[in-house]
């Protein structure tokens, strides 16, 4: 438990010891009811008083009250103050109270840290002290205020002393004492008259309209994840945002590198209405030319408010804090007036916090405005003057406004928080002055130069975080100062250049050549670092004084220069953690510096980070997202696929899918959607989706896989994440009876290959589908239904052919209609626009020779729902289509039943068991194309059987398909009837399999799949050149490749120009 003393100055005990007056501290349960410390009770002052807090307490506000009021006035705020939202700026006018309050989160977490807050306004001078260990290691550290409350009172109203800022008391002893200062953020939520307002930055705003074509904005960092007002989780990413103005409202648009996607666009009013406070509201859209905006799972509106805790509610906490510190359209000046060159100002990367509130910016420039009330506490106090004040600061090394109310040595909350109010008239104590270590200055002598020795001194680099990564390859110099020439540095340097084949990612040893003058570096041979991690080793260094160094990292526009300084005490850095040492080190563009744990004055390492925490400090264009496999072991694995049926694009869970991460479930259809566990019915999932669940980054893919127990696993399906990450299968996988162990792996939507997984395979839902065996019979016009029984939802139809009695290559197309006769889709669409070429399931017939001999008798397996009919229709070898064949249904022999259509002969049957032929023809069956799902290294059989004048040669392509839109390439080529799409074919044959035959032949051949596993499509070659591939990308847009069944594939070797038989 942590216990909150507040004291209470002497001085403030003199003022509030006066009949009248009343001050009470009081804080709010988990049930939102106040619970109340008296500290002064009608004048009778209680100097020192311990409130146990309650733990956990997440950002819960502990509020200190004075209040004055005369006899007349029997105004007890313990009755009238019921609940947090009683405590505000009109009642604190109604009652003649002034408040204040200290901000605390306790979960007895190493994150937990408190602050001073003075967003709704000053109330009250106060001092924060903890203390860290015990006796001799104790540590103690402090915020406040670094001038008295009257000077804070006058600094408020001297913003504009043409409008009211400051209000006092009206009655009681405290009568003309000042009682409040009025904040922006409060103002515009009350409508204060004559203080701030929202149209204060409508000049500002107004300038960036004309100046962003010119002055591009540019916005960066990292979103932590983060559950937002309703509950509900949003992944951690990167985003990368670039502001832009259609002439009537802004848009901030996600750039290449962003992780985080979607086009927020604020008018002028809502970003003017966003910045001293959250008032405003954003839509966020897919696409920037979509007609409707995206809405957020849980939302009742598309509109977002500005402050909306999620990813896009990071995007505008960085664009936000840009207009309170005025950085836009400036440029800052380093403290070193060696470095002329201006730091643009219009990327946050270079944000550094002295250069906030118009501070050390290059000559003659000034920012057009800028938050004066969040000014004030920047550069006086440790409180937060705004609600970016904690964006702003958090670069700063110490005096912050956050305080650790973590005790390391006890792993756990502290058991004390110290808190001591003031008068307004005195100094309090324990301010903390804000300090950024991005510099230090040359000694007397100048800067000391570097030399090098070749010993084990080194720098360790760091240019990862979260998901994301300095791309390999970045150019990165380092240059060592070696002193002045007509007052310009000049430099050494060199140049970190992996050899062929090598990465950045391990140690360099830094050499120097005496008769050059020149350094080199090259990798420690054997050594490595993890992904995005260098050591530079044998680094050269001065003996004593400030070594200057800096750091380019990248090239051309995105490059950008770190100046790092080093103070040097006998060839070793000096520790900035050990006692009168801070600052030893120091480096600008906000990159970080971390020396090892060590109690030494001086040590031989440290660690420059370039990204950490929700920064980087680099362009965005040059990282890249980490799909390292040692990293990925280290994330979490995602929550296990949810299963469920879809009605059109209408997801519905399957039932007794009770826990978040795994789960075992029976299912009597054999048709199955997947998707996110916000999907699910199950009680438990408002409380899952508060935190990671298996949502992936946003427009990724989800690949879904079936290992089966015992049986042949379908096909992966896929499904494209919205902006959000949440994903569903937009058609159900078919099984055939059995167990299968299903699990999802995140791509990005640019990897057709699934070649580079962006995370760890999620956990597996284990999925047993038991369908039982329903009779067959016959149905109106020619076609098959299964008679109803036990709820079964549908059947698996066999039909093998027995017999074809003609020689012209007829197909049967086999569809099915609902009891009204409409067609079905293979996406389960009806009627309305599905058209035959979308209902067909399969194909089945008989491939003859020339001479009408049968050369193989196809057979299929298509999934038949309860009330429904399988029909059938005839493409003949010339392409005439009948959709309305003859059809005789018998009963057969040993059951099933028997089937005559187009001279063809075939047996029906259910089987609801899948044969592993059956399995392989999945791909078939959901595209509708002759294509076959392998595996890399997988071996198979194949039967080439044929009657062909001409020598062709039979090979199989490995093709991408586009997971978002269906469309398929062949390295990088798109489909078409192009040359080059054809070229692309031929040179991509997988080198397993190519079958040259001619006459009549009949061979089988083994094929291990040299390529990757994906989608395999048959290719022939002819000898007169020709290239025939599957669809309709062929010579008069015929087809050449036609499917008599479950992978067996037909070719035509003549073009429809040639005499092709179809």
């Amino acid at each position: 438990m942590t216990i909150l003393n507040v004291d209470l100055s002497a001085q403030l005990q003199q003022t509030l010891g006066q009949q009248g007056v009343w001050a009470y501290s009081v804080y709010f349960d988990s049930s939102g009811a106040p619970q109340w410390t008296t500290l002064v009770e009608n004048g009778a002052v209680t100097a020192s008083s311990a409130i146990a807090l309650p733990e956990p307490y997440n950002s819960g506000k502990i509020y200190f009250i004075v209040q004055s009021q005369d006899p007349s006035q029997p105004n007890n705020l313990q009755t009238l103050i019921t609940g947090e939202q009683d405590i505000s700026w009109n009642n604190a006018a109604t009652y003649d109270f002034r408040y204040d309050s200290f901000e605390v989160t306790l979960k007895n977490l190493p994150g937990d840290v408190g602050n001073l807050t003075s967003v709704e306004g000053f109330g009250l001078p106060m001092q924060v002290g903890i203390t860290y260990g015990t006796g001799g290691t104790a540590t103690t550290d402090t915020r406040g205020y670094g001038i008295t409350g009257t000077s804070l009172f006058q600094a408020i109203a001297d913003i504009n002393s043409a409008n009211t800022y400051v209000y006092d008391y009206t009655s009681g002893p405290l009568q003309g004492d000042h009682r409040a200062g009025l904040s922006p953020s409060q103002a515009v939520s009350v409508n204060a008259p004559n203080s701030f307002s929202a149209s204060d930055w409508s000049g500002y705003v107004t300038s960036l309209e004309t100046s962003v074509a010119n002055q591009p904005i540019s916005i960066a960092g990292f979103f932590n994840g983060a559950p937002d007002a309703n509950g509900n989780w949003h992944n951690a990413g990167f985003f990368s945002y670039s502001l832009q103005w259609d002439g009537t409202n802004f848009w901030l648009a996600p750039d290449a590198s962003s992780q985080i996607q979607g086009y927020i666009k604020i008018s002028p009013a809502n970003l003017e209405n966003s910045i001293y406070s959250t008032l405003g509201s954003v839509e966020i859209y897919t696409n920037q030319t979509d007609a409707t905006p995206y809405q957020i799972y849980g939302d009742a509106s598309p509109e977002m408010n500005t402050g909306e805790n999620n990813q896009w509610g990071e995007v505008l906490t960085q664009f936000l804090t840009g207009f309170t510190a005025g950085f836009y359209n400036t440029t800052g000046q380093s403290y070193n007036s060696a470095i002329t060159s201006p730091i643009d100002l219009n990327s946050n990367w270079n944000w550094d916090p002295t250069y906030a509130f118009g501070k050390n910016l290059t000559s003659g420039v000034t920012p057009t405005y800028m938050d004066p009330y969040s000014e004030i506490y920047y550069f006086n106090s440790n409180s937060y003057g705004s609600g970016y004040s904690d964006n702003l600061m958090k670069q700063y090394s110490v005096g912050g406004p956050l305080i650790s109310v973590y005790d390391p040595s006890t792993s756990a909350n502290v058991s004390t928080i110290n808190l001591t109010l003031y008068d307004d008239g005195e100094q309090p104590q324990g301010y903390i002055p804000p300090v950024i270590y991005n510099y230090i200055a040359p000694g007397v002598g100048g800067y000391a130069e570097p030399v090098w020795v070749g010993d084990g001194t080194n720098i360790v680099m760091s240019f990862a975080n979260q998901n994301m990564v300095l791309a390999d390859g970045t150019p990165i110099t380092l240059k060592f100062y070696a002193g002045e020439s007509n007052s310009i540095p000049q430099w050494q340097e060199v140049t970190i250049t992996p050899p062929a084949g090598s990465t950045l990612w391990q140690n360099w040893n830094i050499a120097y050549d005496s008769a050059t003058g020149t350094y080199s570096a090259s990798p420690q041979a054997g050594s490595s670092q993890p992904e995005g991690s260098i050591l530079i080793n044998q680094i050269p260094k001065a003996a004593d004084g400030v070594a200057w160094y800096q750091v380019l990292v990248g090239e051309g526009d995105a490059q950008k220069t770190f100046n790092l300084y080093a103070t040097m005490s006998g060839s070793q850095f000096l520790n900035p953690d050990y006692a009168g040492q801070a600052g030893s080190l120091a480096v600008d563009g906000l990159a970080l510096v971390t020396p090892p744990s060590s109690g030494a004055q001086t040590i031989p390492t440290f660690t420059l980070s370039f990204a950490y925490s929700g920064t980087t400090t680099l362009d965005p264009s040059l990282l890249v997202q980490n799909t390292n496999a040692s990293f990925l072991a280290t994330l979490p694995a995602p929550n296990a696929p949810v299963a469920g049926t879809l009605a059109g694009d209408v997801f519905a869970a399957v039932a007794n899918q009770v826990n978040q991460v795994t789960n075992t479930i029976t299912v009597a259809d054999a048709e199955v959607a997947f998707g996110w566990t916000g999907l699910n019915s199950a009680t438990g999932t408002p409380s899952w989706v508060s935190g990671y669940t298996n949502k992936i980054g946003a427009l990724n893919v989800a690949q879904i896989s079936f290992a089966g127990q015992g049986v042949s696993g379908p096909q992966p399906v896929t499904a494209v994440a919205d902006i959000d990450g949440q994903w569903v299968t937009s058609a159900m996988q078919q099984f055939g009876n059995g167990t299968y162990a299903v699990t999802m792996t995140e791509y990005s939507a640019a990897d057709a290959g699934f070649t580079t997984p962006l995370g760890p395979v999620s956990s597996p839902l284990t999925l047993t589908v038991n369908v039982a065996d329903l009779a067959l019979q016959a149905a109106g016009n020619g076609g098959l239904s299964l008679v109803a029984a036990g709820g079964t939802a549908g059947n698996w139809v066999r039909l093998d052919v027995l017999q074809a009695a003609q020689a012209t290559g007829a197909t049967l197309l086999l569809y099915a209609v609902d009891a009204t006769g409409q067609l079905i889709g293979r996406d389960g669409a009806v009627g309305g626009g599905v058209t035959l070429q979308d209902a067909i399931l399969a194909r089945v017939g008989a491939a003859p020779d020339d001479h009408g001999v049968n050369l193989l008798k196809g057979g299929q397996s298509v999934w038949l729902g309860v009330g429904e009919q399988l029909r059938f229709a005839v493409l003949t070898g010339d392409h005439v289509l009948n959709p309305t064949p003859a059809v005789d249904v018998s009963g057969a022999p040993g059951g099933g039943l028997h089937i005559a259509v187009a001279g063809l002969e075939l047996n029906a049957t259910t089987d609801n068991t899948l044969a592993d032929a059956a399995v392989l023809a999945g791909s078939q069956r959901m595209s509708g194309l002759p294509v076959v799902y392998l595996q890399h290294g997988e071996t198979l059989d194949v039967q080439v059987t044929g009657s062909s004048a001409n020598t062709n040669t039979l090979g199989f392509v490995h093709i991408d398909v586009d997971a978002a839109t269906g469309d398929w390439s062949v390295g990088g080529v798109p489909a078409g009837d192009t040359e080059a799409y054809l070229s692309a074919v031929r040179s991509h044959l997988d080198p397993g399999l190519l079958a040259t035959s001619g006459g009549a032949f009949n061979q089988t051949l083994h094929w291990t799949v040299s390529g990757t596993t994906g989608f395999y499509a048959p290719v022939l070659l002819t000898p007169s050149g020709e290239t025939f591939v599957i669809g309709e990308n062929n010579p008069g847009g015929r087809e050449q490749v036609r499917m008599y069944g479950e992978n067996s594939f037909g070719f035509e070797d003549l073009a429809y120009n040639q005499g092709s038989d179809f």
